[in-house]
């Protein structure tokens, strides 16, 4: 009895620290993930689909094959954001030291595991819901811009040291390639969406002018690992403000975008709710900005972050807003 009292407090103990380091790994895998990038990439891959429901017919396959291209793109954004966080180590370590690599929660080894399966099964899972070519297209695009931005073998050095070259890698992944094929996967599966060229224009005006203005700013709050990393940005060259106003322009570039497709085809969006939604988010951007600038920004890029992380927001709501703003019904009919 006495060896067996002995022997239970201190299997209780191992087995709660157990519980613990699982509880803060699993913890560690979703900060790997970078959940605001992938939740941005399903949001976005949803609300297309979404949007398009009402041209949609009811088909349970279909509506699986949806399914699996929103995880298809989760998959690919946590693979292409692992493989960066591992060759970026020694720069994460002074912009983000907290995340799972840079603190030693989560290993390189344990990382790769994880972007390479992801990356796999996300493959796959594109290969069963698209045309062949297409398919092709977006895991090698994928593929290859992964490896090119982050493995310096394949010249990521080179690519880093251009702010041009560095942010026309990720607005073509995030801006160009994910809802074009996203949507093209959607018409492919609904052949009844007939000149739906006019949404593709309207969500690539969006995508591609949020994704500049973002990823400007994203530059901000990362000046001092940049600089430490060798790494030429934007924001290094012209300064945290003349950068943040770079993104200014980008974004009311968007909203007047926004309002032109709008006004210019009013039969396939529901125009009285697309400006009864846009024209308060405008202005709460503008407010958010005008703080930004007025107490937040710093020099060195410190206090852009709340800013930063209200763009991600922004961009999550701005993709939900499709959903209220299209009328593919009216494309089908015509």
């Amino acid at each position: 009895m006495n060896s067996v009292s002995s022997i239970s407090p201190h299997y209780a103990v191992s087995a709660n620290q157990s519980g613990h380091s699982v509880g803060k790994w699993l913890r560690a895998l979703y900060r790997f993930s970078r959940p605001e990038s992938t939740l941005g990439s399903v949001v976005m891959s949803a609300a297309i689909c979404v949007a398009l429901l009402p041209a949609t017919p009811h088909d349970f396959v279909l509506f699986t094959k949806m399914a699996a291209w929103i995880l298809a793109v989760a998959l690919w954004t946590i693979a292409s954001h692992g493989i960066n966080q591992i060759y970026d180590l020694p720069v994460d370590r002074i912009n983000k030291p907290d995340f799972p690599l840079p603190s030693g929660v989560m290993t390189v080894a344990q990382a790769w595991a994880v972007s390479l399966s992801t990356g796999v099964v996300g493959s796959f899972l594109v290969w069963w819901v698209m045309p062949l070519w297409l398919a092709f297209s977006f895991v090698g695009f994928m593929t290859w811009a992964t490896v090119a931005y982050s493995i310096p073998r394949f010249g990521s050095r080179k690519i880093r040291q251009s702010p041009w070259l560095t942010k026309l890698f990720t607005l073509s992944a995030r801006g160009v390639m994910f809802p074009t094929v996203g949507f093209l996967t959607a018409s492919w599966l609904v052949p009844t969406l007939h000149q739906g060229w006019v949404y593709l224009g309207f969500i690539l005006t969006f995508a591609v002018l949020f994704c500049v203005g973002m990823n400007t700013f994203e530059d901000i709050p990362d000046m001092r690992g940049d600089r430490e990393g060798g790494y030429r940005s934007f924001a290094l060259a012209l300064g945290a403000t003349k950068t943040a106003f770079i993104c200014l322009s980008a974004f009311v570039a968007a909203f007047l975008g926004f309002a032109i497709w709008l006004l210019t085809f009013p039969r396939l969006f529901h125009l009285e709710i697309g400006f009864m939604i846009e024209t308060p988010l405008f202005i709460i951007f503008t407010v958010k900005f005008i703080h930004l600038l007025r107490s937040e920004l710093q020099p060195d890029g410190d206090g852009a972050k709340p800013f930063y992380a209200f763009l991600w927001r922004l961009y999550a709501v701005q993709y939900l807003v499709l959903i209220l703003i299209f009328a593919p019904i009216h494309l089908a009919q015509l």
